[in-house]
């Protein structure tokens, strides 16, 4: 009996979009300190062992763990902000700028960080920063249309961060960009 002609399995093509091929040369996960999650849940431990008294223990246990689902999910969702330096662009959360638009890096301790925040601060600037980040890399912009006049990113290690970041711009091909007449 002959057999049957079965299709071939499906097998993947490789994937040839140089968009989605991944070019970062260095990425950074700005989590919430461990010590900051042990503080969030004696507050919120606590609130619930002060409800028990008035509302008893399955409703005071129910409000203790809806607040600390609910505290939980806005600080990790507020931690989850990575800086990514790839070849076209450094990402910072959601936020993307091209390298064609950014001019000159420059890392910043602790007590430069501080003065940058504080009496030397410019409204107009982008701020990426956590409370829980004490260094910073100032990025100053090339873009006349931009509002902002420079991105503040807060960062666990400024000179790694800048060095990859001239590196990236060293590597990028210079773009030509459009000017109005």
């Amino acid at each position: 009996m002959p057999e049957p002609d079965l299709p071939e399995p499906d097998t993947p093509e490789p994937d040839n979009d140089e968009s989605l091929q991944d070019s970062t040369i260095f990425i950074e996960h700005r989590h919430v300190p461990m010590w900051w999650w042990a503080v969030i849940a004696f507050f919120v431990f606590s609130a619930g062992f002060a409800t028990w008294w008035y509302l008893g223990l399955r409703d005071a246990a129910l409000l203790t763990a809806g607040i600390g689902l609910i505290v939980g999910w806005i600080v990790f969702v507020w931690g989850r902000s990575p800086v990514r330096v790839g070849g076209d662009a450094l990402s910072v959360g959601p936020n993307r700028i091209e390298w064609r638009w950014v001019g000159a890096a420059t890392a910043l301790n602790r007590d430069e960080t501080e003065r940058v925040l504080g009496p030397d601060a410019d409204p107009r600037a982008f701020l990426q920063m956590r409370p829980w980040l004490h260094e910073a890399v100032r990025l100053e912009l090339d873009d006349p249309a931009d509002p902002h006049p420079y991105w503040l990113v807060g960062t666990r290690d400024a000179s790694a961060l800048r060095a990859a970041i001239n590196t990236a711009r060293a590597e990028t091909p210079e773009t030509d960009v459009l000017q109005e007449p």
